[in-house]
């Protein structure tokens, strides 16, 4: 595990729903500038409710997020964008009408001086994916899995983030594809850019994070080294047991 930064998302007693139905409870970690944060479990454990609340698409119903000192629970989500979080979702959610190019002007959206930055931040989403400077004039709904979720990265780091949120990234990608996309957020971190990661292949989640944590019907169970969760027997045979199971399933 990499030298920690300093402490860069406080989460502090956090509890969110649905309705009347609780998800999460009292949820607490800290997340550390440059590192990359994997939170896993099995399913129905609240983890993608954990990022949703955590980017403002659901409100707490108590407790509170910090980003970098400044209390952002209850901010809107374009408020939280420009202060630095992005979050892409489960799914990738992308236009279908739109085109590669029109996306990562998009994520450019409220961007002071966006006309002056739009080159050099297109050219480094190149440089991370380059079958996307590739497909400049291709619409969304004709790239493939893989292509589509290299683009709502790429969308998301034209606007130059301080912590990036990436619910399950590899699904419904083939393997080697995977290993592309890991690979490019391995390379995110080399660039002191945080991430936390929610992702169901357990076993390379945690080999490519630093820290990492896991949730269980809400609530967090352990937080410590991504190695160390790896390798404690109990921990997985606990907690990680179907999600591991699953991504063996998966393998083979």
């Amino acid at each position: 595990m990499r030298t920690q930064g300093e402490e860069l998302i406080t989460v502090s007693g956090l509890s969110a729903g649905y309705g009347t139905v609780p998800v999460i409870r009292s949820v607490d970690f800290t997340v550390h500038t440059g590192e990359i944060f994997a939170v896993v479990g099995g399913n129905g454990a609240g983890k993608t409710t954990l990022l949703s609340t955590i980017s403002g698409l659901l409100h707490p119903t108590s407790g509170s997020v910090r980003l970098a000192g400044t209390d952002i629970t209850g901010w809107s989500p374009e408020r939280i964008v420009a202060h630095g979080l992005v979050h892409i979702p489960e799914g990738r959610r992308l236009f279908t009408g739109l085109t590669v190019a029109e996306h990562l002007r998009l994520g450019l959206w409220n961007v002071p001086d966006r006309r002056k930055v739009e080159r050099e931040r297109t050219d480094r989403v190149v440089d991370l994916f380059p079958v996307l400077g590739e497909r400049m004039d291709a619409y969304a709904e004709v790239l493939s899995g893989g292509e589509q979720q290299m683009l709502a990265i790429g969308q998301a780091l034209m606007r130059e983030p301080r912590v990036l949120l990436l619910d399950e990234p590899s699904i419904g990608l083939a393997p080697v594809i995977i290993q592309r996309v890991f690979a490019v957020v391995d390379r995110l971190r080399e660039q002191n850019l945080t991430v936390i990661l929610v992702e169901q292949r357990v076993n390379q989640a945690l080999a490519l994070a630093d820290r990492g944590l896991v949730m269980r019907h809400g609530r967090i169970e352990v937080v410590g080294a991504a190695a160390e969760l790896a390798e404690d027997p109990v921990l997985r045979a606990a907690y990680l047991g179907a999600a591991v199971a699953g991504e063996q399933r998966n393998k083979e």
